[in-house]
């Protein structure tokens, strides 16, 4: 319910209509008497499971970012990524014959060579940094859950 204050009295607009004993034009506080009136601003504080809210959305998305980030420079953000670096390690003869290295476009649109073991060790660093991820991830929202001060919960550097 909105307020209203001159400085000396603060009340709803019924409870100021009585303090003045007049008919206000409830949309045009600057005409009331005994004025400057204004609007009383307040800000509402979230509650505790709001604030657990927030610090969760904020753990996940750094859980997200962290598990996204390129890996030696090769992109992993998307499922087409990792389809790619996939498939190219399961069709590498197929798709490459006998070449011991092929040229990869990284984040950045460089190129560097890679091999069938380098794309291997970019598919299990990324499952290893999901694992770990997650495994922290958990520990974090165990400690979201017990505390009383969430913003003091933070993903580890």
């Amino acid at each position: 319910m909105k307020k209203y204050t001159n400085g000396e009295f603060t009340g709803t607009y019924k409870e100021c209509c009585k303090y003045l004993n007049a008919s206000l034009p409830r949309n045009h506080v600057e005409n009331w008497p005994d004025g400057p009136w204004e609007e009383v601003r307040t800000t509402v504080e979230p509650t505790l499971d709001q604030r657990r809210e927030q610090k969760r959305q904020e753990l996940k998305f750094e859980r997200d970012s962290l598990i996204k980030s390129p890996i030696n420079g090769v992109q992993v953000a998307t499922s087409d990524d990792r389809e790619n670096i996939e498939g190219s390690v399961s069709d590498w003869g197929i798709l490459y014959g006998s070449l011991d290295e092929i040229s990869w476009v990284l984040e950045d649109n460089t190129t560097t060579p890679l091999s069938k073991q380098d794309l291997e060790e970019i598919i299990s660093l990324y499952k290893t940094r999901k694992r770990d991820a997650f495994a922290i991830y958990t520990q974090l929202l165990l400690q979201l859950n017990q505390s009383d001060s969430p913003e003091e919960i933070v993903w580890p550097e």
